[in-house]
Formats: structure tokens, C-alpha cells, sequence
């Protein structure tokens, strides 16, 4: 059986609808995890969202190493200065996606 690499995502919970933190389920949904699902089915990969229990802790995970991933960026958050990052074109502007981190 052929083990899934496991990638770690810090969420934003207030991007509703492109990502949001559902406190009923206690899952983040909208567009960017589910196309994160999708490259994960295709590709082999699990995504795993950190429990943040719908506050934005992306700053803090990013800070301490704690993700792979850090979604739902709007182009704004001063923690991400000097970071790789890779662009989503949608509604007709370039939005970041997330930096990604070599290791």
C-alpha cells in the first residue's frame, strides 16, 4: 500500500466563499480546499488543515514551521514579505494562492 504524502495547510477562516472555517462542521471549506482536495486525490497527496478552531493563526504557524501550505492569502498579510509565492489568476485580477515552502 503506497503511503500519501502528507501536506499541512494553515487556512484562512474568513474568505467566505473561497475559504472559511464552517464552525458546524469544523472544517474549512470553499473553493481552495476543495480544488486542494482535488490535486491531492489526483496527485496522491492528503491535505491535512490545522485546527485553528476558526481563528486566523496563519502568521503563527508559518512563524514556527508548523505548515507546507498557507492558503487563502489576499496579497496583504505582512508576514509573507520576502516568501516564494505562487499566483492564482481569477475575477480578473492575480490573487496569491500560498507560498510553498522547499525544505
Amino acid at each position: 500500500m503506497k503511503t500519501e504524502t502528507v501536506i499541512l495547510v494553515a487556512g484562512n477562516p474568513n474568505l467566505y466563499p473561497l475559504e472559511y472555517y464552517n464552525s458546524e462542521t469544523e472544517n474549512y471549506e470553499g473553493v481552495i480546499p476543495g480544488l486542494l482536495q482535488d490535486f491531492a486525490k489526483e496527485y496522491g497527496y492528503h491535505i491535512e488543515y490545522v485546527a485553528a478552531k476558526g481563528k486566523d493563526e496563519r502568521e503563527h504557524l508559518n512563524k514556527n514551521l508548523q505548515v507546507d501550505l498557507i492558503s487563502g492569502c489576499t496579497g496583504e498579510e505582512e508576514f509573507l514579505e520576502g516568501q516564494e509565492e505562487y499566483w492564482l489568476s481569477g475575477l480578473g485580477r492575480e490573487k496569491t494562492l500560498c507560498p510553498v515552502r522547499s525544505w
